[in-house]
């Protein structure tokens, strides 16, 4: 969809959609119907809780838990990018508190693969961070019984897989190069 597209279902001029793109403000109602037509809605969450104190709306608002609601709608390829790319650069971008933060809800459940993915992906990343790792990464849930092939790489391509996966998605149920955990 064109920003031209965007902005007139949204009802808003081109040059407001424009300077919205580059960080200028807009009133929430603006803000509302432009979510709106690119399929998302403002949320307000609780902000008494103690894991949210320190974080600001934006940390609150990129917690791991809020995109699994996106993740269920796509294919395992675009998961992978959703997960390892745009969650990955905000982790990358986060500070201590704020990565404890957008890891401490555990995420719902949705596919045994993707539940044990999400486990052990946070696991890696608190584990090389220093943060704690949260106790729901743990739950028999996080776990597959088989182990699984993310983005299912040749047959040749296996065996090189299965030395460079990190332990935590190792011990999750999946094998994945740990190249492709690198954030670009």
């Amino acid at each position: 969809m064109s920003q031209a597209e965007t902005a007139a279902e949204a009802n808003i001029s081109r040059e407001a959609l424009s300077r919205i793109e580059n960080g200028g403000n807009a009133r929430e109602e603006t803000l509302r119907a432009l979510l709106g037509v690119l399929g998302y809605e403002i949320a307000f969450l609780p902000v008494d809780d103690s894991r949210y104190e320190l974080a600001d709306a934006a940390t609150i608002a990129n917690r791991l838990a809020c995109y699994v609601p996106a993740l269920v709608e796509y294919d395992d390829r675009f998961r992978l990018r959703v997960v390892l790319h745009d969650f990955g650069l905000v982790w990358q971008h986060a500070d201590a508190t704020e990565r404890a933060v957008v890891v401490a809800d555990e995420p719902p459940l949705f596919d045994e693969r993707w539940d044990a993915f999400l486990g052990a992906y946070v696991e890696h990343l608190c584990y090389r961070s220093g943060v704690n790792v949260p106790e729901w990464t743990q739950q028999e849930s996080r776990f597959l019984d088989q182990f699984w092939w993310p983005g299912d790489p040749f047959e040749f391509e296996r065996g090189s897989i299965i030395l460079k996966t990190p332990a935590a998605f190792e011990v999750h149920g999946i094998w994945l190069d740990e190249r492709e955990l690198k954030v670009v």
